[in-house]
């Protein structure tokens, strides 16, 4: 009988070890294409991919604002950033712990979407933007990681509330 439990929790380890890795290379390799695809546009400044015409197209921008081009003021802009990422890292240590993968990716994928942007900061002194929408805005696939996975994050605990409250009523 012992035998087996240690083996289930050795199993179990595994799991948890396979899950956590396949969430990082996942992460990575957003990481990686968000990087390529800023590399190609730093590197032909004048191209231009015309996708829908003159709504969506794909050209460089540098971005030296905040998110959204909100004007930047350095001090606190980077006040901002590290209590983010200092809030960032907390929940995916406490997504570890009570071994949250879902929680767990999508930290994962915010901060491999921040840290693309902050890299492109250190670099270019400004974020490297390329997909544009005519009406809206212009923006990064490390901006379409964050949105993404904060959007499907507030999805899932809309529906867990909604799910929790549902069955509240229904036991009164």
């Amino acid at each position: 009988m012992e035998k087996k439990s240690q083996t289930s929790s050795v199993h179990g380890g595994n799991f948890v070890i396979t899950k956590l890795a396949g969430t990082l290379s996942f992460a990575l390799g957003l990481f990686l294409l968000d990087r390529v695809t800023k590399w190609y546009f730093v590197m032909h400044p004048d191209e231009q991919f015309d996708i829908i015409s003159d709504i969506l197209f794909l050209k460089l921008h540098l971005n030296t604002n905040m998110a959204l081009s909100l004007p930047l003021f350095p001090p606190l802009y980077y006040s901002l950033i590290v209590i983010v990422v200092i809030i960032l890292m907390v929940l995916l240590v406490k997504a570890m712990q009570h071994k949250n993968y879902f929680e767990f990716a999508v930290v994962t994928i915010i901060l491999s979407g921040a840290f693309a942007n902050l890299v492109d900061r250190a670099i270019y002194g400004g974020v490297v933007d390329f997909i544009s929408i005519s009406f809206w805005s212009v923006f990064n696939l490390a901006d379409v990681y964050i949105i993404s996975a904060i959007g499907i994050w507030l999805i899932k605990i809309f529906l867990e509330e909604k799910d929790v409250k549902g069955k509240t009523i229904s036991k009164t």
